[in-house]
């Protein structure tokens, strides 16, 4: 089992207090972006509160370039704060999370308008529980291990599954789940990922030339 860490330049982007739904969830450009915080209470979420829609979603960046086998197994681990109340998948995200701006509030890999269950590249199942008090433990799936194996970066993003990907607006508050970041103090609440390779058999195969046998 080896171990690789979140870039410090991991965060949130969001778009807060928009009147309407589809100008929050689906804008380009998000209102709000931190990527020096140590948590979130908001980083994953898609609410309705005050009569305004909010949406955050939280991008996370992975040096892979050390990986030289094929990646069997991958969990990522994200340590929980405050808020448990939303839904939430993996997905893969684009270059442009390296380097987080307002920006980037839709730099996600094949993100447009309306529901993107089937438009994004799916880094996991849903994850319907949210610890508060421990890390968050998410498989990651066969895209996401194969993009660690063959690409020297991974960039990923945690959305809210039910509202947010669905293109559903929240009523009566809405969920909401914090998170730790890479550049909190406390190292054992750093988000980070465990993977295994798989192990290089060497070859029994040779050739032998003016042998006699």
């Amino acid at each position: 089992m080896a171990t690789v860490y979140a870039n410090s330049s991991d965060g949130y982007v969001g778009y807060g207090n928009s009147a309407g739904w589809a100008t929050a969830r689906d804008a380009s450009t998000g209102t709000t972006i931190s990527d020096s915080g140590a948590s979130y209470v908001l980083g994953v979420s898609a609410y309705f509160a005050r009569r305004k829609y909010s949406v955050y979603r939280s991008f996370f960046v992975f040096d892979t370039s050390s990986i030289s086998g094929t990646v069997s197994s991958a969990t990522f681990k994200v340590y929980g704060v405050t808020n448990s109340g939303a839904d939430i998948i993996a997905v893969q995200a684009t270059s442009d999370a390296s380097s987080l701006a307002t920006g980037d509030f839709n730099a996600i890999q094949g993100w447009s308008s309306g529901d993107n269950e089937g438009n994004v590249t799916a880094y996991s199942s849903e994850i319907t529980t949210w610890s508060t008090s421990g890390y968050n433990d998410i498989t990651l799936n066969s895209d996401a291990r194969g993009h660690m194996t063959s690409n020297s970066t991974l960039y990923l993003c945690l959305l809210e599954y039910d509202h947010d990907l669905k293109d559903s607006a929240p009523s009566d508050s809405g969920p909401k789940s914090g998170l730790y970041f890479a550049d909190t103090t406390d190292s054992s609440k750093r988000p980070y990922i465990d993977y295994t390779e798989e192990a290089v058999v060497a070859s029994t195969d040779a050739i032998f030339f003016g042998a006699n046998f």
